[in-house]
């Protein structure tokens, strides 16, 4: 299976820019380390924000003490999602450098009157 290019380079920014939140987190006071923590996994906090308001539920999807609601866990979810948007960018530009070459090339037969 090949992997997208833009995916990856979405992924290795995310995951650079998680551990240095994470770092700090653990060299600090407890609110900000709660704060830095919570800005490392924010896609998953949208996404999962986002789907309790669309299934119109006020009961959030794991419990207290299940392993699904650790930092490990969003951390694998938001760079599952960082993939897919890096991939959507990627096949956007590419898909926007096919059409603009399109536009420069000549026609095959040229016009009749």
């Amino acid at each position: 299976m090949r992997l997208n290019r833009g995916g990856l380079i979405a992924c290795a920014v995310y995951t650079l820019c998680a551990a240095g939140l994470v770092g700090s987190a653990s060299v600090t006071d407890v609110k900000t380390s709660v704060m830095l923590s919570s800005l490392a996994v924010f896609p998953a906090g949208i996404f999962w924000s986002v789907w309790a308001a669309v299934s119109g539920s006020e009961r959030f999807p794991f419990s207290v003490e299940s392993w699904l609601n650790s930092l490990l866990a969003y951390y694998l979810e938001s760079l599952l999602l960082i993939y897919l948007i890096g991939w959507a960018a990627s096949a956007r530009t590419a898909a926007g450098e096919r059409l603009r070459n399109k536009e420069v090339r000549l026609p095959d037969r040229p016009d009749v009157d």
